[in-house]
C-alpha cells in the first residue's frame, strides 16, 4: 500500500475473481508458499484470521476502499439518495455525504483519519470535493470529483491539479500536450501522462510520455525506445513510479532510469503495486499461459503461486511486504513470511494495511458482506 488511497477498482476485482472462480474457504490456515514477501527471520505469519462485518448504509450494494493503519475503512454504500460515502471505526459506520447528494466517491483515509470524499450536488449542478475529519469537513475545494489522497493531506484530482495546505498548487509545463494527473505518493509526487494533441483528422490522441511532478519541478518520464506510457499505475514515497506500458510490459521509473519488471516465463506482466521499499506485485503469464501473481524486489522477480492448473491474482502489498491476493482454490489469501495463509473468505481482497488487517467484500453472499479481518500472529 504505497499511499492512502485503494489501489484499483472493486469492479476490477469482482470481475477477475469471478473469472477466477474464486471458491468459499470453509477454513483459515498457512501452507508454504514459493515467494518470500517478507524475510523470515523478520516476521511471523498469521495462524488465522478474526473477521468483523462492517455493515451497510442502506440497500447492502456496498464498494469498500481503503482502510488505514489504525482500521478505520472507508467507502460506498448505496442509500435511497444513491451511493454515499461512508466511515467505518470501532464498529461505528457513519454517513458523511450531505443529504440529497448522490454520485458519491472516496479517495481514501490517512493515518490521521482524514476522508477526501466528492459528491454531486444537483442543486448547485456541480461536484463538492472536502475533506472530512471528526465529523467536520473543509468548505468545496473543486468541482470534479476528487482522483487520490495522501499521508500529507493533499488531495490530487484529475485536471484541476494538486490542492494542499489550503490552496491550489500549479502544476505544469510544456511536455507537449496535456498533463493528466493520475497518483499521488506520500512523499507529495504526482504521476501522470501527458496526453498530445488531437491528431490531424480528428480521433483520441494516444499518451507517450509519463511525468512526475515534485515540490515545483516537472519531469518527463520517457518510455524506452519502441513503447509508450499510457498510464501512471502507482508511485511510492520516493518517487518511483510504475507505468502501463503499450507494447512491453509494465515499467518501474525512478529518476530517469526504466527497469523492465521481466516476466515468469510468459509474454505478459501487469503491475498493481508498489510500497514504500521498492517492492511490486502484480501478475504475470507463465510458460503455459497461466496467469500467478509475483513479487518484484531488486531485480528479481518471484512467482508467489506456482500451482499448475490454478489461476491467481494480486491486490495490494503494504510495508512489511505481505501482498493481499485471491486464488481460485482458497480464496482470499495472505502470502507472508513464505508462507500462503487463507483468510477462510470466498469475498474479493480490496486493501491490507501495515498491521496487516485486510480488507474485503463478499459479492457472493446475500448482502454483499464487507468485513475488517485482522491477523492472529504467535
Amino acid at each position: 500500500m504505497a499511499g492512502s488511497t485503494a489501489r484499483g477498482s472493486t469492479v476490477a476485482r469482482v470481475a477477475l475473481a469471478i473469472s477466477l472462480g474464486i471458491a468459499v474457504a470453509t477454513a483459515s490456515g498457512a501452507t508454504p508458499a514459493s515467494g518470500d514477501a517478507t524475510p523470515r527471520s523478520r516476521c511471523r505469519p498469521p495462524v488465522g484470521y478474526t473477521h468483523v462485518d462492517i455493515g451497510s448504509l442502506g440497500t447492502g450494494f456496498d464498494d469498500p476502499v481503503d482502510v488505514n493503519n489504525r482500521g478505520v475503512v472507508v467507502g460506498r454504500s448505496e442509500t435511497p439518495d444513491g451511493m454515499h460515502v461512508f466511515v467505518w471505526r470501532r464498529g461505528r459506520m457513519t454517513d458523511i455525504t450531505p443529504p440529497g447528494g448522490s454520485d458519491a466517491t472516496v479517495a481514501g483515509v490517512n493515518d490521521r483519519g482524514s476522508v477526501a470524499h466528492s459528491w454531486a450536488d444537483l442543486v448547485a449542478a456541480r461536484y463538492q470535493t472536502v475533506i472530512w475529519h471528526n465529523g467536520r469537513s473543509t468548505a468545496s475545494i473543486s468541482g470534479e470529483p476528487v482522483r487520490d489522497f495522501n499521508e500529507r493531506g493533499d488531495v490530487l484530482f484529475f485536471d484541476a491539479g494538486l490542492w494542499r495546505d489550503g490552496r491550489f498548487v500549479p502544476i505544469s509545463g510544456d511536455l507537449g500536450g496535456r498533463l493528466l494527473f493520475e497518483e499521488l505518493g506520500d512523499g507529495g509526487h504526482v504521476a501522470g501522462v501527458v496526453l498530445p494533441p488531437t491528431p490531424p483528422g480528428g480521433g483520441h490522441p494516444t499518451p507517450s510520455t509519463g511525468f512526475v511532478w515534485h515540490d515545483g519541478v516537472l519531469t518527463a518520464a520517457v518510455p524506452p525506445p519502441g513503447t509508450s506510457f499510457a498510464v501512471a499505475v502507482d508511485v511510492n514515497r520516493s518517487g518511483s513510479v510504475l507505468f502501463y506500458a503499450f507494447s512491453s510490459s509494465n515499467a518501474l521509473w525512478h529518476d530517469g532510469i526504466t527497469t523492465d519488471l521481466g516476466s515468469l516465463g510468459g509474454t505478459s506482466l501487469v503491475a498493481e503495486d508498489i510500497n514504500d521499499r521498492g517492492q511490486v506485485i502484480g501478475e504475470a503469464t507463465t510458460a503455459s499461459g497461466e496467469w500467478h501473481p509475483f513479487l518484484w524486489e531488486a531485480g528479481t522477480i518471484t512467482d508467489l503461486h506456482p500451482v499448475d492448473g490454478e489461476t491467481s491474482s494480486v491486490t495490494a502489498i503494504n510495508e512489511r511486504g505481505e501482498v493481499l491476493g485471491s486464488t481460485s482454490s482458497d480464496g482470499t489469501v495472505v502470502w507472508s513470511c513464505g508462507a500462503t495463509v487463507s483468510l477462510g473468505l470466498g469475498a474479493v481482497g480490496v486493501d491490507i494495511n501495515d498491521r496487516g488487517q485486510v480488507l474485503s467484500v463478499a459479492f457472493t453472499e446475500p448482502g454483499q458482506p464487507m468485513r475488517l479481518s485482522t491477523p492472529i500472529r504467535r
